[in-house]
């Protein structure tokens, strides 16, 4: 194909089912024929496909019968070919992704002509980081492990990246392939690499070419396997992740021996528990067993009954927002700090149960104090309370950090004149912080709460208030 962005050329509809695109700039086009051009051409060409000839690996091709085939009037093994099409499509971008996450990387730590460079590398790769994120909306973590695999897949595995690029591997199997790398001798990564693309040639899924990584680098991993283990157990944790519809998942990093040794003792005394007549499922007396153990440190919990459904309430402590008709008996949510909206149920239940409350009006009319201008540079709590229901999190662009964990910032700094107000405070985080005072970022407050950020890059975001 003499120029393969055509196929993403202009805004055409290719019928029922079919998919279209948004108007390719000139300067998109080119940057997409070098990027193919300089970076992978070559690489595909050192990659063994195992998919048949040249053009089934070409990406634009996979393009090319997604967008002119409409997915309705096609076959069903023309549709399964259109499939792995898209594969592979998805393949060489995640390869380009990698590239260019790299590219901007080396660019903010060794371009001084680079809008993004600082010449400490520690922080500008956390700039860069935080660009990424906000520029495609992902989480900092996210984006942070994204450069970190990207890095990898450039700098010591290429035949990876060469397979990614043509489409042989996908982008989970190539981070399993370098993950699973990690600490073993730098004479031992061909062969390692080597191995391990050709497992995934052969059809191995990701827990299997997992699984062969893991006995590999045992095999030849020139530290013992009890040494790294004590390491390892020093980075145990307990995670929490939110979950639609008032649930949430909560998880731990433990020794595999722990972890499933307390898996065993769950189901094993949730079988104990199920009796004739029980409607409760076993996974559901599992996750019962595993509430009672964790808040009241007791597993005689009735089928089917946590512990905050028998009615005593969790030790810990957690902050809840509740309307007040919500109290009164309204159906409407509450908000759970931390988490988001919670059944009026829940929230009347625990508020039933808790040590202490306190009052927060936003009304005007009510008169709570939004401002003390510069008679104080500290808020005072009744406007403290304001802003951490407003903000709920850290103000940056995708950054999820808790009120709690955040400092309140003025946004003009109070030597240069801002007021201790609610529209020139916000919540950041150290880091974000950092990144204000710096000037790297710089932000302003619009109507309602709203902020508007800038990036080093120019670039404009927006973050909304929670309430």
């Amino acid at each position: 194909m003499d120029d393969p962005v055509v196929l993403v050329d202009d805004d055409v509809d290719h019928g029922d089912g079919g998919l279209s695109f948004a108007p390719v700039s000139a300067e998109e086009r080119a940057l997409a024929a070098r990027v193919r051009s300089e970076q992978f051409d070559l690489l595909a060409a050192d990659a063994s496909t195992g998919t048949g000839s040249e053009a089934d690996a070409d990406p634009f091709l996979a393009l090319e019968l997604l967008t002119m085939l409409p997915a309705d009037r096609l076959g069903y093994d023309q549709a399964l070919s259109a499939l792995q099409a898209a594969q592979r499509l998805a393949s060489f971008a995640d390869a380009c992704r990698a590239v260019l996450m790299h590219a901007l990387l080396a660019a903010a730590s060794d371009d001084p002509a680079s809008a993004a460079f600082v010449p400490d590398p520690a922080l500008a790769a956390s700039l860069t980081v935080t660009d990424i994120a906000a520029a495609l909306g992902l989480p900092e973590r996210t984006a942070g492990d994204l450069t970190v695999r990207s890095g990898e897949l450039v700098q010591d595995f290429p035949a990876t990246l060469a397979a990614l690029a043509a489409g042989t591997i996908t982008w989970t199997k190539a981070v399993t392939i370098t993950e699973n790398a990690h600490g073993l001798p730098a004479h031992a990564n061909k062969t390692y690499e080597r191995e391990l693309l050709t497992a995934a040639a052969a059809g191995c899924t990701r827990p299997q070419l997992a699984a062969r990584a893991r006995r590999y680098r045992e095999q030849h991993h020139p530290e013992a396997l009890t040494r790294r283990h004590r390491a390892a157990v020093e980075d145990r944790r307990v995670c929490f992740d939110p979950a639609p519809d008032g649930m949430a998942w909560l998880a731990a990093y433990l020794p595999a021996d722990t972890a499933l040794a307390a898996y065993h003792r769950l189901r094993a005394d949730a079988a104990a528990a199920k009796t004739e007549g029980t409607a409760a499922t076993g996974a559901q007396l599992e996750a019962d067993l595993f509430t009672r153990l964790l808040l009241h440190n007791d597993s005689t919990a009735g089928p089917g009954q946590t512990g905050s459904r028998a009615g005593v309430s969790p030790r810990a402590t957690v902050s809840v927002t509740v309307p007040l008709l919500t109290l009164l008996g309204a159906d409407i949510p509450a908000d759970l700090d931390g988490y988001g909206p919670i059944p009026a149920e829940t929230a009347r239940r625990l508020a039933a149960g808790c040590p202490s409350l306190y009052r927060l009006l936003t009304h005007p009319e009510t008169g709570a104090v939004l401002s003390v201008g510069r008679d104080a540079y500290t808020a005072p709590k009744s406007l403290a309370r304001y802003l951490a229901q407003r903000d709920g999190t850290c103000r940056f662009p995708g950054c999820n950090r808790a009120v709690r964990s955040c400092q309140l910032d003025h946004t003009t700094e109070w030597q240069h004149g801002g007021t201790t107000s609610a529209g020139n405070l916000a919540h950041l985080c150290p880091k974000h912080h950092r990144f204000k005072t710096i000037g790297r970022w710089t932000y302003r407050h619009l109507n309602h709460g709203t902020l508007e950020w800038t990036s080093p890059t120019g670039r404009i975001y927006l973050t909304q208030p929670r309430t």
